[in-house]
């Protein structure tokens, strides 16, 4: 169950660099962030959108502060009182480091095809609307 969510994160991470990438290539007028940068084309999104919807991750970009969020409630089989125990919390951290260089390199090579400072991936595991867990990574790592 774990190693699906990773494939599909990954997957989801591309996606958003080779739509960013694009963007930042055919922009003529200079945004002032990442996310003004999304905010000028409608094609990318809708593409950011319908990427959320296939896997199940929320996506919301402020300023540069890319923010994913996964409702682990979903998870077929598992209760409230079986997800939100400790040590269940501590896989969902361990997968979060686990995948650090992965968005630590996100983040450098997003700076890279915007030009933008200071990008940060921010993913949080919530059980509806609290946060259980959360990660920041940022490119200075």
């Amino acid at each position: 169950m774990i190693e699906m969510k990773n494939r599909k994160i990954s997957a989801f991470i591309v996606a958003i660099v080779l739509v960013v990438g694009v963007m930042a290539t055919s922009c003529s007028e200079k945004p002032s962030d990442l996310e003004s940068l999304i905010k000028q084309d409608e094609t990318v999104k809708s593409d950011i959108e319908a990427a959320s919807e296939a896997t199940g991750f929320s996506v919301e970009v402020k300023g540069n502060d890319i923010i994913y969020s996964y409702d682990i409630s979903i998870l077929a089989g598992a209760d409230e009182e079986t997800l939100k125990d400790p040590e269940m919390l501590e896989t969902f951290q361990s997968l979060l480091d686990s995948q650090k260089s992965t968005f630590v390199s996100l983040c450098k090579e997003i700076e890279e095809h915007t030009g933008f400072t200071g990008i940060k991936i921010i993913f949080n595991c919530n059980y509806g609307d609290e946060v259980l867990v959360s990660q920041t990574y940022t490119s200075a790592e």
